[in-house]
């Protein structure tokens, strides 16, 4: 599996196309979602790219947001978020740092 990286302007149009559908399910007072944002350094290489984009998943969307990146992750809460933000981290030899709200 793979995440799917989307346009940078496609961002807030997604998370709004996500909470409307997730509403329209009746799923909108749970956790149905985290975004995750991270600086990927200065090793910011295709081949580091290419490996956070594989442990996705197909559900989950990528954006390029000039030096910096965001993630949707779907149906993932907090916890599950903490974990990805830091895997990434340790992943791009960066101190482990929670910056999630």
């Amino acid at each position: 599996m793979a995440g799917i990286i989307f346009s940078k302007k496609d961002l807030v149009s997604l998370v709004d196309y996500h909470i409307a559908l997730l509403e329209r399910l009746g799923l909108s007072d749970e956790e149905p979602f985290s975004i995750i944002y991270f600086l990927p350094g200065d090793d910011k290489n295709t081949e580091s790219i290419a490996m956070i984009k594989k442990i996705l998943r197909q559900s989950d969307a990528l954006f390029e947001l000039d030096n910096a990146f965001v993630i949707l992750l779907t149906c993932s809460d907090w916890n599950g978020a903490s974990e990805l933000l830091a895997g990434i981290q340790d992943f791009l030899g960066q101190k482990i740092d929670d910056n999630l709200v």
